[in-house]
């Protein structure tokens, strides 16, 4: 049978969910393609790869079970019934893109569907070992092997973790926790290596506190089993440990659907060394009717970014292809430590755009809470330009997150670094954070203003 929508969404993520609630809630005919079973071990892993960076921090992975089959019961009991209920043709099964009379369409066990666009969310995909000499011969462990273990203690007490990513991090943490001696090596110059280097300081600073040795900047050609011990090669260093754990940003990612088919066809392009599907700005693939969201472009896929690009893409498909995604704009948080906060640009790579034209303002602290005791550990650095306009805000720590969703506001509405000053917050916190900026930012640019206001003072005295 051929059936025709004016969307298809494929995928089983909370993500392709909300895309397929947003478009019908606009009059779309809408379906969503799930190809894996919930209730299978393929199922499980899928749910994992969504919510592996959770399932693996130091404070939630005692309940990691209870977790994931609570996001299970979420779809299945209410998310898919909900969308069933507004008419949206909830289809399980495995599929391919296929020509039909010369047109773009989706075959799957019994029917020929056809739409206007296609969205690809997260897939489900197997990880493939790196191409590094050795490393057929010796086993290694997972994220997802960590995930499936019923006891951590069964572990060897030296191990040596090699990522630079959030999930990296969380393992290093949840490891350290069971007195287990931990070498995190990473490749780049510092930890999560496209956030605030001073930021990703302070966390490696703390996982130097609990005990894990941070190597940086070393990069892996070749791994060795000998006897009980695992020895990498980084360099001209070697590394010994009794068992070795790789993150996910080193691992290539093979996918479950056919996308050597889409290849073959030329409808996709695919970068091969960032294991990642090619989009424009318009979030098109190759082939302009099929659209790609999420980790599957090669990024972070934080829920409130997966949303922007999805009302991106269903917008361009239902309507006029004019929108194009600004990741400079969209608001996200990392799950490491007491978590990262992130709008806009970073330092280096304003220094790329602006040159010296920009500036940025520090507020390191511990502070005394308003209504208790206990000292709250926050970090803020803010970057505007010389004509004082919004930049990126990073931060880190209590409260964090609303000071970073006020300067998203304020970067989407391109306003001025005063409007900060002259906002009305409630919160005690954020609000004597901003007049600390704002007495760091008034030093910086008015240095009269504050000598004259100095020297009245003294006088009036």
């Amino acid at each position: 049978m051929k059936l025709t929508y004016d969307l298809i969404l494929i995928g089983g993520s909370l993500e392709a969910i909300w895309g397929a609630k947003y478009a019908v809630n606009i009059g779309a005919r809408v379906a969503l393609i799930i190809d894996v079973d919930f209730d299978t071990e393929e199922g499980q892993k899928y749910l994992f790869q969504q919510l592996q960076s959770q399932l693996l921090s130091p404070n939630s992975f005692h309940n990691r079970q209870d977790i994931l089959e609570e996001k299970k019961l979420l779809i299945e009991s209410k998310l898919l019934p909900e969308l069933e209920g507004l008419e949206v043709d909830v289809i399980f099964s495995d599929f391919e893109f296929v020509l039909e009379n010369n047109q773009t369409a989706i075959k799957t066990k019994q029917d020929i569907l056809m739409a206007n666009g296609y969205i690809i969310t997260s897939p489900l995909y197997n990880y493939q070992h790196p191409d590094w000499l050795g490393i057929e011969d010796i086993n290694y462990l997972t994220g997802y092997d960590i995930f499936q273990l019923c006891d951590i203690d069964s572990l060897p007490n030296n191990l040596v973790v090699i990522g630079d990513d959030e999930v990296a991090i969380n393992i290093c943490g949840l490891l350290s926790r069971y007195q287990k001696k931990v070498t995190l090596l990473t490749t780049q110059k510092h930890i999560l290596p496209w956030e605030d280097e001073d930021i990703t300081f302070l966390i490696q600073c703390e996982l130097e506190s609990i005990g894990v040795n941070v190597l940086s900047d070393y990069q892996v050609n070749q791994v060795k089993s000998i006897n009980n011990s695992k020895w990498i090669q980084a360099g001209n260093t070697a590394i010994e440990g009794e068992e070795i754990i790789i993150s996910n940003d080193f691992l290539e990612r093979k996918f479950n659907f056919k996308l050597i088919t889409l290849q073959d066809k030329k409808f996709i392009k695919v970068d091969k060394l960032h294991n990642s599907i090619i989009v424009n700005s318009k979030l098109q693939t190759s082939y302009n009717k099929i659209y790609s969201v999420g980790n599957i472009l090669g990024g972070y896929g934080c829920l409130n970014i997966v949303k922007e690009e999805l009302r991106i893409a269903i917008d361009n498909i239902l309507f006029l292809k004019i929108h194009q995604i600004n990741y400079d704009v969209i608001p996200y948080n990392l799950n490491v430590s007491k978590g990262i906060f992130r709008v806009g640009y970073n330092e280096s790579q304003v220094k790329s755009l602006y040159g010296d034209s920009w500036d940025s303002f520090i507020i390191n602290d511990s502070f005394l809470s308003p209504f208790d005791l206990e000292r709250k550990a926050f970090f803020v650095k803010l970057i505007v330009s010389k004509n004082r306009k919004f930049l990126g805000c990073h931060c880190w720590g209590y409260k964090a997150e609303l000071l970073v969703n006020i300067v998203a506001m304020l970067i989407k509405k391109d306003s001025s670094i005063d409007f900060l000053f002259k906002m009305s917050i409630s919160d005690d916190f954020i609000k004597d954070i901003i007049n600390r900026l704002e007495q760091k930012i008034m030093k910086k640019y008015h240095p009269l203003k504050c000598s004259l206001l100095e020297t009245w003072f003294i006088w009036h005295r």
